[in-house]
């Protein structure tokens, strides 16, 4: 059973509604209407910010934020964490300015490591739990972010160095250089560095870079970039349809693929502004994943005129790659759809009503060129309704998402079916909470894979009497953000958690409470 991972945000309705911008809250096939709202924002976006100090001409803004966590069940686990960042802004050198980042954490699990005698059903391990080198008593470290960005030091440069997110035409972290030589109307950038994991050793470089081109205050604009992964063995991704067991000597085979993967990609957009009534936005793009070409054409617009916005985009993939590609660029080849050809269609319209009122629709469809159990064709439908300041300062939203996977072969069709409600309530500028909860019903095969049918040889039935299952998940969350002065803030999350499937295993264990405080010091 495969399902896109959906990622939920929080949505300023008004903003979105009301002024000229073309964002959606359902772009690219992401239903971004705000479900799982655990820590999420608050009305006004994260409120509590960093007023900094002056160093010279430039800004010094510190962090420090404390957080514990914890999962109560028939298990419980729970864990510290404590957050350190650091900014220095707008320091003047040369001609130009300096900036300076620091985002870290250090970790510790505060009831000790679980063995592995202890990993069953009862225990969902955290990231803490999963590090086999980690020991109870010891801190685990992570470092996101540490760089220095040197801006226009020398005329027309911008220069970065450390740790730090490429993020032109693709998105990923490296440790590493990048140059950029040009104006904010035309410039050309160089990259190279090591592609960053916090979850596996990556013994991979990549060298890359582009360029952009902006006429007419912006109107059209053109990119362009390239990059190659060159990956070491650490990084080799072995197709899982290829780790068999061979039906001869009884032995796992496996057929490594090159871990070398050159991509490129080129982007047009189109930007039409028409006086206060609308804003028109198209574009195109079209590129290749190692063998395999990609494309990608859409439609953004805010009809501001008559508060509604409106998008729709195809995309997919032409011809195969006969190699998995580089662990960076899809940690998960075959259900990425890194081999497969596919077209994708999506489409949603959100529209305003009386300033208080926005009701959103939306639609994609997935197409397989080539079906398998990876990729399988599917159909989903999500939808919103709602409203803010009906009540003063509150925002109510409720959301529905409806995930159809047809019927492959022996496979049965698969189903979800998400339902939500959230709102959030501003007391002041300094106080605000939320509460939500959402079920998500699972229709799903029981047996996705009918072992008689794949040439290992063993005896078992060719059809299974009961192969399809319904289960359930609810969920129900509370939360609070507290400014308590211009320095500290408290942000406190509680949620709830039952499931059918652990139910079935273990009616003890079907429920689990999660729990999380962050305390914040900043200047």
């Amino acid at each position: 059973m495969k399902f896109i991972k959906q990622s939920f945000i929080t949505l300023l309705v008004g903003w979105l509604c009301f002024s000229a911008s073309s964002a959606s809250a359902q772009s690219g096939g992401n239903n971004n209407t705000p479900d799982s709202w655990s820590r999420h924002d608050t009305l006004n976006g994260t409120k509590f910010t960093m007023d900094g100090v002056s160093v010279g001409e430039g800004t010094l803004k510190l962090g420090l934020t404390s957080r514990y966590t914890g999962r109560f069940s028939e298990f419980s686990d729970q864990a510290f964490y404590q957050y350190l960042r650091g900014y220095l802004s707008d320091f003047k050198l040369g001609g130009g300015t300096m900036r300076v980042a620091l985002n870290m954490r250090a970790a510790r699990d505060t009831d000790g490591v679980v063995t592995d005698q202890a990993w069953n059903y009862h225990f969902a391990p955290t990231v803490l739990d999963s590090k086999a080198d980690y020991k109870s008593g010891y801190w685990d470290f992570r470092l996101y972010d540490a760089n220095v960005v040197l801006d226009n030091v020398v005329n027309y440069t911008k220069l970065t160095a450390g740790r730090f997110r490429i993020n032109y035409l693709t998105e990923y972290k490296v440790d590493g250089a990048e140059l950029s030589v040009g104006t904010d109307n035309y410039n050309a950038y160089a990259y190279y560095g090591l592609p960053v994991s916090y979850y596996k050793y990556l013994n991979t470089t990549v060298v890359g870079g582009g360029a952009n081109l902006h006429f007419f205050d912006d109107m059209i604009v053109l990119r362009a970039e390239a990059a190659n992964f060159m990956g070491g063995g650490d990084d080799i991704l072995i197709d899982p349809l290829y780790d068999l067991i061979d039906p001869v000597n009884g032995v796992k085979t496996k057929t490594p693929g090159s871990v070398n993967t050159m991509t490129w990609k080129t982007r047009a957009d189109l930007n039409f502004v028409i006086g206060d009534a609308a804003n028109i936005a198209p574009y195109g793009e079209f590129g290749m994943v190692g063998d395999a070409k990609i494309f990608e054409a859409g439609l953004l617009s805010n009809i501001t005129a008559t508060n509604t916005i409106l998008n729709f985009w195809v995309r997919g993939q032409i011809d195969n790659n006969t190699d998995p590609v580089s662990y960076v660029i899809s940690d998960y080849s075959d259900s990425m759809s890194s081999d497969n050809e596919y077209t994708q269609f999506g489409a949603n319209i959100y529209q305003g009503i009386a300033e208080i009122f926005m009701v959103g629709l939306g639609f994609e469809t997935r197409v397989n060129n080539k079906e398998s159990y990876y990729d399988r064709d599917y159909v989903r439908v999500m939808g919103n309704l709602d409203f803010f300041g009906v009540i003063p300062d509150n925002y109510l939203s409720f959301t529905v998402d409806y995930f159809d996977v047809q019927a492959y072969r022996q496979l049965a069709a698969e189903r979800k079916m998400l339902l939500g409600g959230q709102m959030t309530q501003n007391f002041s500028p300094d106080l605000s909470v939320w509460l939500g909860a959402r079920i998500v019903n699972y229709n799903y095969d029981t047996h996705p894979v009918d072992l008689a049918r794949t040439g290992m040889g063993i005896n078992v039935p060719g059809e299974y009497a009961n192969r399809s299952e319904t289960n359930s998940v609810y969920v129900a969350y509370a939360g609070f953000q507290w400014n308590i002065n211009s320095m500290i803030s408290l942000t406190g999350d509680c949620t709830y958690e039952m499931s059918d499937v652990i139910g079935s295993v273990d009616s003890a264990n079907d429920a689990v409470t999660f729990a999380e405080l962050w305390f914040n010091i900043a200047f």
